[in-house]
């Protein structure tokens, strides 16, 4: 649950943010972020498991979205 407020909570802020930033590329990192993230997932979830690795997810959720509140 957690997660799916945090993925729908970030994706608004992000397409609000769009929309008055003047530097695309801070934006895009987001994409990157996600595109490596998908790549490695799946050997460190066998590893370690599918619930900390949510949590390590979550975490860096906010801190992005806390990142994006002093970014200017």
């Amino acid at each position: 649950m957690t997660s799916g407020f945090i993925e729908g909570y970030d994706l608004g802020m992000i397409t609000f943010a769009n929309l008055y930033l003047k530097d695309r590329y801070f934006l895009s990192l987001g994409s990157l972020g996600a595109a490596i993230g998908a790549l490695i997932s799946g050997p460190i979830v066998d590893k370690f498991g599918r619930r900390p690795i949510v949590l390590i997810a979550d975490m860096m959720y906010i801190l992005g979205g806390i990142a994006m509140c002093f970014y200017q």
